[in-house]
């Protein structure tokens, strides 16, 4: 269940990453009209230290009988935060599911955890 936060709908993923909630967002757009996207991730994440490698290799100890599919998963980690921002907005806009105007208002940002400042993401 999203988070009402002033006027902004609030959904949070493991890493920040749009993919697993890109149909929650198309849901939220039907019943609410939203107007903007703001994909945002923070400073200092554990998903830039933990690599879906060593995720992988770890799941695999736990059910190596499923490695194809380990090996199919679409994890969180990512190596560098501006680029991570910056492919979740293009998945966002490159998706058919999402409406023209929404995809056109969805823009990136970076919060500083230490400075409380947000910082757009071209």
């Amino acid at each position: 269940m999203p988070k009402i936060f002033i006027d902004a709908t609030v959904v949070r993923s493991c890493a920040g990453r749009i993919t697993p909630q890109l149909e929650n967002l198309m849901f939220l757009d039907h019943v609410l009209q939203i107007s903007d996207v703001m994909i945002m991730h923070h400073t200092d994440c554990s998903a830039e230290i933990w690599k879906n490698d060593d995720v992988r290799r770890d799941l695999n100890q736990r059910a190596p009988e499923h490695n194809e599919k380990i090996e199919q998963l679409k994890l969180p980690g990512f190596d560098d935060l501006l680029q991570s921002v910056r492919e979740d907005v293009q998945i966002v806009r490159d998706s058919p599911f999402i409406r023209k105007e929404l995809a056109d208002r969805t823009r990136g940002f970076v919060y500083d955890i230490k400075s409380g400042v947000v910082t757009p993401v071209e």
